[in-house]
């Protein structure tokens, strides 16, 4: 795919992406707000959400790491049939796989929830029960996202952001007041399994032909078991990193779960969005390179995206810390949420700033060994995380003033000790990244520094004009610094000539030349 078509599509998909995280953030305080951040049973429903997640994206991410390069390589070698039937090979042995993991949740929800501080662990039990099924729609998702993507249907592939939040803020406005926190219950499920149901449509158009077959023996699944292994135990790690932090949360201040992982989906949505928009595109590329031994075009596409993440999300990382406050009363300072909340919320937020930047570079240090085959690092890297925070967070949270703030801390502090260590793995392996890519990260954080600097004056200034609290004064508050702190960015990084500002720009400035 030319750079110009990646380009496009990263955007494109940003886009789609963004407003799916947007809709799942605002369906999130929605909720949040209509039943207040003391409510139990919303707490537990937030508890409860994750769970079945954290079971499953394990396999998820093996799942996704491994049919994307061999669909690829099939595609690559124009062989549709034999894809298509890898595909449906795959769909219906993780079909098996699900009843027996689904089986395993339900026998775990029985004990699960007397490792909270929670009082109504019987409606935990209940819920948790209920949530297990959703475990197949994340299966059947990310294995139909695997095909779309390998086949450059990326915008399809991304729909999927878009159900979930509508069919909940459409609860919330018809039926909250009647079936309560259990109707939201049933709605998510809903939701996810309209995640799953819109993709084999624009599959089957692509050229993807579904027909039921098991069959273990074919050297496809056979590579696929090889690769996924290290791939699930990695991942493995990560997932229990999540659960550590959400249980712990329910058992050191369970009255602050639901805060704690709407903060979580407002980094997703601000972050991930745009790391999965440059990943999903950039995966299948880098795939390309490696299939063909073009290590010098690999190394090429590795420190264009390396560098693009370390511009894009350091001013991020420094925003988010500055104008988190305000833009959390902005957006959660509404009906039952109270001043407190807000408090805690931002604590919760400054301390996972702290490793936005790390978390972008290792999902593409991740995927980059993935396209190379090797998948054994990143599993070890897992490990090491997990170690690192669950220490930390214990420590952080029990020992420490910190109290709850500090198992996002301990999160960070492991995201940044794994990520270090697995960027250096990774130079070992392809001997050098290319690029500049210190320069880049010295002009970002140069940028994003004289950028925090305008944000506090302009902010400050604003303050003392905009001080009613109405929701018009807020929105100024937090739009207006924000704007003017990305123009000075933007301006500054590219009169120091970063890289990626220049390569962006440079087919408009020759397109203008040309005129």
């Amino acid at each position: 795919m030319k750079k110009s078509n990646q380009l496009r599509s990263i955007g494109s998909v940003m886009i789609l992406m963004l407003v799916g995280k947007l809709l799942s953030l605002l369906a999130n305080q929605v909720y949040l707000s209509y039943f207040g951040a003391d409510n139990e049973q919303l707490n537990i429903f937030s508890w409860v959400l994750q769970i079945p997640n954290y079971l499953f994206q394990s396999l998820g991410t093996g799942l996704s790491s491994t049919v994307i390069p061999l669909y690829a390589a099939l595609l690559a070698q124009q062989k549709q049939r034999e894809a298509s039937r890898f595909g449906s090979n795959i769909i219906c042995i993780t079909s098996l796989g699900m009843v027996v993991l689904i089986a395993a949740g339900m026998g775990a929800s029985l004990f699960l929830p007397r490792l909270t501080d929670f009082t109504d662990k019987a409606y935990a039990t209940k819920a948790l029960m209920m949530m297990m099924p959703v475990m197949f729609f994340y299966a059947m998702t990310n294995i139909y996202q695997g095909i779309l993507q390998s086949m450059d249907r990326h915008m399809s592939a991304a729909l999927i952001n878009l159900p979930s939040g509508i069919v909940i803020l459409l609860y919330i406005a018809f039926f909250a007041d009647k079936f309560g926190v259990t109707g939201l219950l049933v709605t998510v499920i809903f939701g996810l399994f309209l995640q799953f149901a819109i993709l084999p449509l624009p599959a089957h158009r692509a050229g993807f032909r579904f027909r039921p077959v098991v069959d273990f023996k074919d050297e496809n699944i056979r590579t696929v078991g090889r690769m996924m292994l290290p791939v699930v135990l990695g991942a493995s790690a990560y997932q229990f990193n999540m659960f550590f932090n959400n249980t712990m949360m329910s058992a050191v201040e369970p009255e602050s779960v639901t805060l704690f992982n709407f903060v979580q989906t407002l980094i997703l949505s601000s972050v991930m969005t745009l790391v999965l928009a440059i990943t999903s595109v950039k995966y299948p590329a880098l795939t390309v390179c490696a299939a063909k031994e073009d290590m010098m075009g690999f190394r090429k596409e590795l420190s264009g995206t390396m560098g693009a993440m370390i511009y894009l999300l350091t001013p991020i990382a420094f925003g988010l810390i500055i104008l988190g406050h305000p833009l959390l009363e902005l957006i959660s300072l509404h009906g039952k949420v109270l001043p407190e909340n807000i408090d805690t919320e931002a604590a919760f937020l400054t301390m996972y700033c702290l490793c936005i930047v790390f978390l972008g570079l290792k999902e593409i240090a991740d995927r980059a060994l993935y396209s190379l085959r090797i998948t054994k690092v990143s599993a070890w890297i897992g490990v090491v995380i997990m170690a690192v925070n669950i220490f930390f967070g214990y420590i952080l949270s029990t020992l420490t003033p910190l109290g709850a703030a500090g198992i996002p801390l301990g999160y960070s502090i492991g995201v940044i000790v794994g990520t270090s260590w697995l960027l250096l793995r990774l130079k070992k392996e392809i001997l050098f990244f290319g690029g500049n890519l210190v320069a880049t990260t010295v002009q970002s954080i140069l940028g994003s520094a004289v950028m925090s600097a305008a944000v506090i004056g302009v902010h400050r200034l604003l303050s003392g004009v905009f001080a009613s609290g109405s929701i018009i004064d807020r929105i100024v508050l937090v739009f207006v610094p924000t704007f003017l702190g990305m123009i000075v960015y933007f301006v500054l990084t590219y009169l120091l000539k970063a890289q990626p500002i220049r390569e962006f720009l440079a087919p408009f400035l020759k397109k203008g030349a040309s005129e």
